[in-house]
């Protein structure tokens, strides 16, 4: 909002306009992507998924866990065992 100089309001009409998903799936999108980033720096090997998800920007491991399922279609703990530190 900053970068672009705009309100909430104004963001949420314009994605409304084009149809677009709403703005709180959106960044609740980039957040899973950014997790999904962190699962496979090695880096961040020795962290556990609930460190994860706070460093991603999810308030609550629980919220974390619903939107990574949605999004992804697997468990953050799948997600992990299957592709990210294999």
């Amino acid at each position: 909002m900053e970068k672009l100089n705009c309100t909430r309001k104004a963001i949420t009409a314009a994605l409304e306009h084009e149809q677009a998903p709403g703005l709180v799936y959106l960044v609740q999108q980039y957040r899973v992507k950014e997790a999904i980033r962190l699962m496979q720096d090695p880096r961040y090997q020795h962290y556990k998924i609930d460190a994860i998800a706070t460093e991603s920007g999810f308030g609550s491991y629980r919220t974390f866990h619903r939107v990574f399922v949605q999004i992804t279609g697997r468990k953050p703990t799948e997600y992990l065992t299957d592709d990210a530190r294999s």
